[in-house]
């Protein structure tokens, strides 16, 4: 879901993770499914993105996170 998210937006899998305030690995893990965001990784993805809604990034995973 966020690969598609950001290629519409022309924005690069490593630009998406620095506009957030996170390291690209970290990123790929987040979106490889290999870790889950926690609500303090949600909400940079939010302050660097405010007119999205998170589930547009990310699809949610009841009882996980960091």
């Amino acid at each position: 879901m966020l690969v598609r998210s950001l290629a519409k937006r022309n924005i690069s899998q490593n630009r998406f993770a620095r506009l957030c305030g996170l390291s690209s690995g970290y990123m790929s893990q987040l979106i490889s499914g290999e870790r889950f965001a926690g609500p303090r990784t949600r909400q940079k993805i939010l302050d660097a993105f405010p007119m999205m809604e998170f589930e547009q990034f990310f699809e949610e995973v009841e009882g996980r996170g960091d």
